[in-house]
């Protein structure tokens, strides 16, 4: 038997995944969809008036515009975050049993709600109203609250499992066996509902978009056109997380979907800052803004993963890298574009 060994110092190739399986695409896309919609209601909550959209930021800086504590979608990335504390304590159970659902509510539902691009613009926005003192508050409230809320989502699901001892599936309950038997046909029927709501949902939005663009003001709402491009936004991370795996005490994949993010959100930022857009066409850049770039980029997974890491120097690693390299492409963005341009800097949340 003749023995092929690899020359020594060979790397090891990385392989391209797979593509996931029709029935987590379904589940994730549906879930984006019901995230950026949360999102955009808590948004629309914590918002005390609309007028602020493409006005110069000096008008503003002293103004009560928004409810939101540190900056705009504060609660929705607090929100978010509690999600999906909660929601990986069940991964004893949920994960093994019905993963699609579990992969649907963490990278789909959570992953949506909450949003890295909106939180590093917002933290940029004041560096530019010369609130420098603010501009790190927003960083670290930012990141605190989130952790903190991640954290609280766990204690509620240890919680819940201890005043309700019955309330989770045991896997060697009595019904064990059964549930064994019937887990497949259970998984089948989970996707095909899927993938019917999310299809008969998002053709719904195509048709208003096609049939009704000038009624009811459909093609120039930022709503219509954030969920017909969450489900990109968030099918795109959810391909990429495949990767994270691969590098040790490292996300890179959703470090990088992040960085891509925030570097999106500042182009379109500048293409909206121009004269003389159509309403659709402002509504349509505020649609890839929130509906593409807030579900591609996330904060609950920047958290989890965080949390997960035993390191503390892999901790501050991760994070410090993340937020900076975020910080430092928007400030030079959007320095170099004002500076070359002359203009006073106007704030579009």
């Amino acid at each position: 038997m003749i023995t092929v060994t690899k020359p020594e110092g060979e790397v090891k190739r990385k392989t391209i995944k797979p593509i996931p399986p029709w029935g987590q695409i379904a589940l994730v896309s549906l879930f984006s969809i019901i995230g950026v919609l949360t999102r955009i209601g808590l948004e629309q909550i914590f918002l005390l008036d609309k007028t602020v959209t493409n006005v110069p930021i000096q008008r503003i800086v002293h103004t009560e515009q928004q409810k939101s504590p540190v900056y705009f979608d504060f609660w929705p990335n607090v929100l978010g975050c509690l999600l999906m504390g909660f929601i990986i304590k069940q991964d004893f159970w949920l994960k093994k049993s019905i993963p699609s659902v579990y992969v649907g509510l963490t990278t789909g539902l959570c992953g949506s709600i909450t949003t890295f691009s909106s939180w590093s613009y917002e933290a940029t926005v004041v560096v530019f109203r010369q609130e420098y003192t603010n501009y790190f508050l927003v960083l670290l409230i930012g990141y605190a609250t989130c952790y903190a809320t991640f954290i609280l989502g766990t204690h509620l699901a240890l919680l819940l499992e201890v005043l309700r001892p019955n309330f989770y599936p045991q896997p060697n309950s009595p019904g064990s066996e059964y549930q064994i038997h019937t887990e497949k046909m259970t998984i089948h029927v989970i996707h095909l509902s899927a993938v019917f709501l999310f299809l008969g949902a998002y053709i719904t939005i195509i048709v208003l978009i096609c049939v009704y663009p000038n009624q009811l003001g459909v093609t120039q709402s930022g709503v219509i056109w954030s969920i017909l491009f969450a489900p990109f936004g968030a099918i795109v991370r959810f391909y990429f997380s495949q990767y994270n795996g691969d590098y040790k005490n490292y996300p890179l994949a959703t470090y990088s979907v992040n960085i891509v993010g925030v570097c999106i959100v500042g182009a379109l930022y500048i293409v909206r800052t121009a004269e003389g857009l159509t309403p659709t066409t402002s509504a349509l850049i505020s649609g890839i803004s929130s509906g593409f770039c807030g579900c591609l980029t996330t904060v609950s997974s920047f958290i989890s993963e965080t949390y997960g890491m035993k390191e503390t120097t892999h901790q501050y690693r991760y994070v410090l890298s993340t937020i900076i390299t975020a910080q430092v492409i928007l400030l030079a963005l959007f320095g170099i574009y004002y500076q070359a341009a002359h203009v006073p800097f106007i704030y579009i949340p």
